[in-house]
């Protein structure tokens, strides 16, 4: 050992480095190869099949099942629906629909729920119990007689009129907000694309629906002072409120 400690000072200094490398080397590995014994000697309590750790986690990995019964949703209350295991997000979103004034004329209407998953829905849809309404044929035409409606105008109505025409609140909030965020409705059809009427309710709404396309209801703009007229004005005249702010800012813009 001492000869070869004193031919290191033959090598050059990268084979000195090398030597003391390898020296290094072969003592880790006698180091740990005492030592593998000993790293076995306790069993973690994971590889333990009789902890109960592992077992509470194995349960809680499994999905929560669902317990179902009979029920007419639109009748149902968030807590009965908590109490069946479903999750909070559709709970939540199904009782605000119910608050709101919504109605689920079908089983297929509950799958439109925000929120509900296909599994879901295809656990649930067994247990849905949807009362049907009463219907009567007049000139071959079904006709449902669970609600009276009187004729509305969905361009020019406000929140008050078309409650007062027989239409939910969350029907009514709707034909708004989409009136006000577009250029209104065109054709009776238009009123299908809002979330809150279905097509059996908009069936029933169909004949009491007044879209105005006279050639005399259109507002010529070259006939009013674009310069020195009001927002209220603006919207008096027909204009849609979101385009009449339009109007305006850009008339501040060119000053």
């Amino acid at each position: 050992m001492k000869q070869f400690f004193q031919n290191l000072t033959a090598f050059t200094k990268r084979e000195r480095r090398g030597a003391y490398v390898f020296l290094l080397i072969l003592l880790a590995l006698v180091i740990f190869n005492r030592n593998i014994p000993n790293l076995y000697e306790h069993q973690p309590w994971f590889l333990n099949e009789d902890s109960t750790q592992i077992n509470q986690w194995i349960k809680s990995l499994k999905p929560k099942e669902l317990k179902l019964k009979a029920f007419d949703p639109n009748n149902v209350d968030i807590q009965k629906l908590i109490q069946m295991g479903l999750p909070a997000s559709v709970c939540s979103n199904w009782a605000k629909y119910l608050d709101a004034g919504g109605k689920f004329y079908s089983k297929s209407d509950v799958k439109r729920l925000y929120g509900m998953s296909d599994s879901i829905f295809y656990k649930l849809e067994s247990y849905l119990i949807i009362k049907e309404r009463e219907t009567k044929n007049v000139a071959n035409t079904s006709v449902f007689t669970d609600k009276d409606y009187t004729d509305f105008d969905p361009n020019k109505y406000n929140y008050k009129q078309l409650r007062q025409s027989g239409l939910s609140e969350s029907v009514a909030n709707n034909i708004i907000n989409y009136r006000e965020k577009s250029s209104g409705y065109l054709k009776k059809s238009d009123l299908k694309k809002l979330y809150a009427i279905s097509d059996e309710l908009y069936e029933e709404l169909k004949p009491h629906i007044i879209i105005n396309t006279e050639p005399e209801s259109i507002v010529y703009l070259d006939s009013v002072e674009l310069n020195s007229t009001t927002f209220e004005e603006l919207v008096d005249l027909g204009i849609n409120k979101r385009f009449a702010k339009s109007l305006l800012g850009y008339r501040n813009v060119l000053g």
